[in-house]
């Protein structure tokens, strides 16, 4: 349920950055740090505790998850930039 609420997040954050005025590279960059923090945050870092640690393949995979959920944020955010900014059509 944890990482579902860090999903929403990251594709929230995503959206409302490029909502914002920020560039789609900007917005990628700080939205998609959000899954990887997560999970480390979640699964504590610990770099050796003798036995497998998991965190490089958590990041790793946090890392793909968060460019895709928050590349879709930044999609979701540019057609509702388009669509919130567009000039009045004014034809008759």
């Amino acid at each position: 349920m944890d990482a579902i609420i860090a999903l929403i997040i990251t594709f929230l954050v995503g959206l409302a950055l490029k909502v914002k005025g920020f560039s789609q590279n900007r917005s990628l960059a700080l939205a998609s740090l959000l899954m990887p923090s997560f999970f480390l945050i979640k699964g504590g870092i610990s770099i050796y505790s003798g036995k497998a640690s998991m965190w490089p393949i958590a990041l790793i995979f946090g890392t793909i998850i968060g460019v895709i959920v928050s590349g879709l944020g930044i999609v979701a955010g540019a057609y509702i930039s388009q669509w919130m900014f567009r000039p009045p059509n004014n034809t008759k």
